[in-house]
């Protein structure tokens, strides 16, 4: 958790399909919720995907 606008959210380390490891960034859970809404945060770490531009496992 981090604070954004004086409030406490929830960033995520997302490694980018097609991208390195060592190049994952933190990223907002509410902004990758509103680029992917079929995105499910909930699922288990390491399982999240989504297609085209690609959150990958």
């Amino acid at each position: 958790m981090v604070k954004r606008q004086n409030r406490a959210v929830t960033k995520l380390l997302v490694q980018w399909k097609g991208s390195f490891p060592e190049d994952a960034k933190w990223e907002f859970a509410y902004d990758l919720q509103q680029r992917f809404p079929e995105f499910d945060i909930s699922m288990p770490w390491g399982q999240g995907s989504a297609d085209e531009e690609g959150i990958d496992t």
